[in-house]
């Protein structure tokens, strides 16, 4: 979770300043019910070290992407407002002091600029170059049009930019505010006031957001965060603090020990708790894909011949450890199929591996059969058993099938490797070599992350936070060779999977079949205008609302009048839109009885912007700049969410881009 949050939370504000500020403080400007507020200092500073670094076209690029909930990407936005591109906007308006603020976090493309010019000459010249039209006075401040419809308001050095005819008032309410009339400000609320202290540094860039319930952009479920920044030529530094509604998670610390006796030359690794009552008990109206994730898998393979799921899942946990390694038999410029392996804590971790050793073997006479089908000439598929190191390890070699099967080489060395080890399961989908590597470097015969000085200063040793709950560690510069080598041969083998359209098409499929309704319908033959429920799917959210047997006479609120009600039930509830529940008029042992079963609503992400080749490109240059990376969860309490992060930057061969 904290991996895919710290992605989302640090691309748009890596421009932050490098030490605290001490001008006057902003945000008695702001207005009371502005819910996304982002301040930063020295950016033009920020621009020239990301050159020096190389990635300072990276950054923008992201920073820059389209945003799925606006129209207008930001560069054109910028053009409109100000007419200077952003680089032009950076160094004479914004790379002084600046900050972006909006009524929620979805709308900051159409919110308020305040910013602050290096001298008053400079505004004059930019009100000559914009065109700018009066429009009066508020108090001390001076109010303007700019050519476009853009407004301007300018008091002293500072400038308040603002959309085209104001929709929601908020660059008015800001000009009020900054003129000295009275109002509710956000510096005046004691919500933010009290996230603001949880701070531990005077930082010089930071940003606040807050969402409303059950907002599906809230960041790891918070309905507040805050988040502090400090950029040097060395280091990004950030913390964030949020505020959390109606969560029972449970913490438990994270097993740091054993990050530090991984192999030093592990990726990335991620360790920490996962309440598997989410897989037992999946809220209502969501689709679980078991046999498709990864969790989904594990279970699935684990799943013991002599126990229930539940019974299972109830077993296991609630650490889990994953991590990822070089392929060690990879030659250069290889597409490298990363090993990865996860340990987890279990009840009795000696009875699951039994089981595990039953279902592969049926695993493996099922790919032998099956290969016989393909008519593939292939060895003997077994599974394996030796000892090592005190461990008896089991694997069986998939690739050779599964390569031939799907018609990709890198598949070839691929197996599945399992074992207990010192109390946890451990199963790696990799080479029993990798699986080998692991167990040495915990056994500290072989060279461990935490032998590194570099891995020594990452790893959370601050005694007044506690143990973390979760960790994250990744080795920026190898994991850009592997993804580097994986675009080479996807470009190389497959480069239909390299285009826009196979991913969105892929998108909209997984869309389309995450809010499917997951029931069968058949006509009933003897009356019209009536469906009968032939089939209950296990995930359908429908599941203990509907039963089988039920005559389907209504839905959406209508009577069902076509020729063909079980089309016409599909139909509608396709167009059910924003919609959260699906009504249905139901017959049920001769009575009429109306349902509302949970649904999610129609997504209305506009796929064009969907394109994760390219997102992964960038993210590779990125990724070839950090040196590593350290994500650190901390808290005894689920409704507090508090992480600290470190990027430190490969600072060799730097070239500007």
């Amino acid at each position: 979770m904290i991996a895919s949050m710290a992605l989302a939370v640090i691309t748009p504000f890596l421009a932050l300043a490098e030490a605290p500020d001490t001008r006057p403080d902003w945000l008695r400007f702001v207005p009371g019910d502005v819910h996304f507020y982002v301040e930063l200092n020295d950016l033009d500073g920020i621009r020239q070290r990301f050159r020096k670094l190389g990635i300072w076209g990276v950054v923008r690029r992201l920073t820059e992407g389209s945003d799925l909930t606006t129209t207008q990407p930001s560069h054109h936005q910028a053009g409109e407002m100000l007419g200077m591109n952003p680089d032009t906007a950076i160094t004479h308006i914004l790379g002084r002091r600046s900050a972006l603020f909006a009524t929620s976090p979805a709308k900051w493309k159409s919110g308020v600029i305040l910013a602050e010019a290096d001298q008053a000459t400079d505004i004059q010249r930019l009100l000559k170059k914009w065109g700018a039209k009066s429009r009066g006075h508020e108090g001390p401040v001076r109010r303007f049009i700019l050519r476009g419809g853009s407004l301007l308001a300018v008091r002293d050095r500072l400038m308040v930019l603002g959309v085209a005819n104001d929709p929601e008032g908020l660059w008015n309410r800001t000009v009020l505010l900054l003129s000295g009339k009275r109002g509710p400000h956000l510096q005046g609320r004691s919500e933010f006031a009290s996230m603001r202290t949880r701070l531990r540094s005077d930082h010089a860039g930071f940003a606040y957001m807050a969402w409303g319930e059950e907002d599906p952009y809230a960041i790891a479920n918070c309905r507040r965060l805050i988040l502090g920044f400090t950029l040097t030529d060395s280091e990004l530094q950030c913390e964030l603090h949020g505020q959390r509604e109606n969560v029972t998670e449970t913490l438990t610390h994270c097993d740091t020990k054993l990050v530090r006796n991984l192999p030093a030359d592990t990726l990335f690794v991620w360790t920490g708790s996962f309440d598997t009552e989410i897989l037992r008990s999946p809220p209502r109206g969501t689709v679980l894909d078991d046999d498709r994730s990864l969790i989904g898998l594990f279970v699935g393979i684990l799943g013991v011949l002599d126990q229930s799921p539940d019974q299972f899942l109830k077993k296991l946990g609630p650490r889990f450890t994953i991590l990822m390694g070089p392929d060690p038999e990879a030659r250069p410029n290889d597409c490298q199929l990363a090993p990865i392996t996860l340990l987890c804590q279990a009840r009795d971790p000696e009875m699951h591996v039994k089981n595990l050793d039953m279902i592969i073997r049926m695993f493996a006479s099922g790919m032998e059969m099956a290969a016989a089908r393909w008519q593939n000439p292939h060895k003997s598929i077994e599974v394996r058993t030796q000892q090592f190191e005190g461990v008896t390890l089991s694997s069986i070699t998939v690739g050779p099938v599964l390569a031939k099967r799907f018609g990709l080489e890198l598949l070839e060395r691929l197996e599945v490797c399992w074992a207990v080890l010192d109390g946890q399961i451990l199963l790696s989908i990799s080479t029993t070599e990798h699986v080998k590597q692991v167990i040495r470097a915990i056994r500290g015969q072989t060279k461990r992350m935490g032998d590194q000085t570099e891995i020594k200063t990452l790893l959370p040793d601050l005694p007044e936070k506690g143990q973390p709950v979760e960790l994250l560690l990744l080795q920026g510069n190898a994991c850009s060779t592997m993804l580097t080598n994986c675009l080479r041969y996807l470009v190389k083998h497959h480069p239909a999977a390299v285009r826009d359209q196979w991913w969105q098409t892929w998108a909209a499929e997984k869309l389309q079949d995450r809010g499917r309704l997951a029931i069968g319908l058949r006509e009933d033959a003897t009356k019209s205008g009536q469906a009968i429920v032939a089939e209950i799917a296990p995930n359908s959210p429908a599941t203990g609302v509907l039963h089988v047997g039920d005559h389907i006479v209504s839905a959406a609120g209508q009577p069902l009048t076509s020729k063909h009600p079980a089309q016409e039930v599909k139909r509608r509830y396709d167009a059910r839109g924003s919609a959260t529940h699906f009504e249905l008029g139901v017959l049920r042992r001769g009575k009429r009885v109306d349902v509302r079963i949970p649904v999610s609503p129609v997504s209305e992400i506009n796929l064009q912007d969907f394109k994760p080749i390219r997102a992964l490109g960038q993210l590779t240059i990125l990724l070839h700049r950090i040196k590593t990376m350290a994500i650190s969860r901390y808290g005894t309490n689920p409704d507090r969410f508090d992480v600290d992060i470190v990027i430190r930057w490969n600072t060799s061969k730097r070239t500007a881009r």
